[in-house]
């Protein structure tokens, strides 16, 4: 069955109903669900070492070679299963011992080629090594290895599934994909060389190997980097998209009305008296861009960044006052109420010369004190306030709310600032 982006996870060999319900619950509905899960890392497996080579423990190995035996037995407590075997690849043997998984008794045969994966240990006996635990793979002629024999995605645990079985499902899905339509194929730039969509989706999970050894580390360097060409074009394409859904939420946006907001030289002069000392040249260029923002039809939605101590209080109070020059009320919001009381006491101490006295709306007030903050919103009486959470409850509204200031917003969830700018009864 050949399988598309939009094909249902059920449509890929070896995902039954319960499979699909657990995939589901991880957020993959899709075979394009699957792919754009990407490897989180990579693991050269594709050059066996000579097992005559191996002469110390505590190393991690691919070895590929012919098992010449292969055992199961029972353990002194009768609890374990213990599958034993030994691997020839020619320039020598290595006894290999796995633990209760006595399936291997059927699924690796004695005679099998195969590539086993894992830790050198002393042996047991405490004379020579032994390869404990490894993962395995079966030779196939016919077809491409995927868990070892090549550069190897590793995949996390998906629900009750390990990484092996992800990487599994991951190549059926690769296996039987058909082409994939590109949206981006007529608009990439010829000049970034980037691939296919689906050639991009493919070589991001199974790394072809470069021509040469000497290129191979330049490979991986650029895998753990995610800067190959198959994850640039992952990359541009998840940019796009994000582009494209700001650039539609700032039309929205520019199709909605803002109060108006008449800022005049005196305004400006007002706000200026206010502060005992001279603005950095950042800080003037900031907020005469704010101020110009205040000023246009469509809602302003900045993000005023600065490092600690570098004034972006400052910048939203005179913002804050320009507003409330101009008649509308402003909202700031905090993520916590010790943070909301030190700009309540900033506030009230910055504004004293002014007629605007901030009010304070958090948890911790008493029911009596919420209420009159609340009403004061409401009748437009009060102009400023600063509050928590408190301020996005349903009983708050204001009269005619024009700046909504939220600090450290990326504690707060986009309904919640969303909640902060629809608060008022004013247009």
């Amino acid at each position: 069955m050949t399988l598309a982006l939009e094909s249902p996870l059920s449509a890929v060999r070896g995902v039954g109903a319960a499979s699909e319900r657990m995939l589901l619950a991880e957020g993959l509905a899709t075979v394009g669900d699957l792919l754009w899960r990407l490897p989180h890392r990579y693991e050269d497996r594709s050059n066996p070492v000579r097992i005559g080579s191996l002469t110390t423990p505590d190393v991690t190995v691919t070895v590929s070679g012919r098992l010449v035996q292969l055992v199961e037995r029972g353990a002194r407590n009768r609890r374990m299963r213990i599958v034993e075997a030994v691997i020839d690849d020619g320039t020598g043997s290595l006894p290999v011992v796995w633990f209760n998984q006595p399936y291997l008794a059927k699924a690796l045969p004695a005679g099998a080629r195969v590539w086993l994966h894992g830790a050198v240990k002393v042996a047991r006996s405490g004379w020579g090594l032994q390869l404990v635990a490894p993962e395995w793979e079966v030779e196939d002629e016919d077809g491409e290895p995927i868990h070892l024999g090549r550069i190897v995605p590793m995949y996390g645990r998906l629900g009750n599934w390990s990484g092996r079985r992800v990487r599994t499902l991951v190549a059926r899905a690769l296996d039987d994909l058909g082409g994939v339509e590109d949206p981006l194929a007529a608009v990439l730039p010829a000049e970034l060389a980037l691939p296919s969509l689906g050639d991009a989706l493919r070589w991001a999970h199974f790394p072809c190997p470069p021509a040469s050894d000497a290129a191979l580390g330049g490979l991986f360097e650029d895998l753990a980097r995610r800067r190959t060409p198959a994850h640039r074009r992952l990359a541009f394409e998840e940019l796009l998209a994000l582009a494209v859904v700001l650039e539609r939420e700032r039309g929205r946006r520019r199709r909605q009305r803002a109060p108006e907001c008449s800022i005049t030289e005196e305004i400006r002069e007002s706000a200026r008296r206010v502060l005992p000392f001279r603005l950095t040249e950042a800080q003037r260029r900031v907020l005469a861009e704010i101020v110009a923002d205040l000023q246009r039809e469509f809602p302003m939605a900045r993000l005023l960044q600065g490092d600690v101590g570098s004034g972006k209080t400052i910048v939203a109070a005179l913002a804050a006052l320009v507003a409330l020059a101009a008649g509308h009320q402003v909202a700031l919001l905090a993520p916590t109420e010790l943070l909301a009381q030190q700009h309540h006491a900033t506030l009230t101490r910055l504004l004293a010369p002014t007629p605007h006295r901030p009010e304070l709306l958090i948890g911790s007030l008493p029911a009596a004190e919420k209420r009159r903050v609340r009403q004061r919103l409401e009748d437009g009486s009060g102009h400023l306030v600063v509050g928590t959470h408190a301020l996005l409850e349903d009983a708050v509204v204001f009269g005619r709310l024009g700046l909504a200031i939220i600090d450290e917003q990326h504690r707060f969830g986009a309904r919640s600032r969303s909640r902060c700018t629809v608060t008022s009864t004013s247009p």
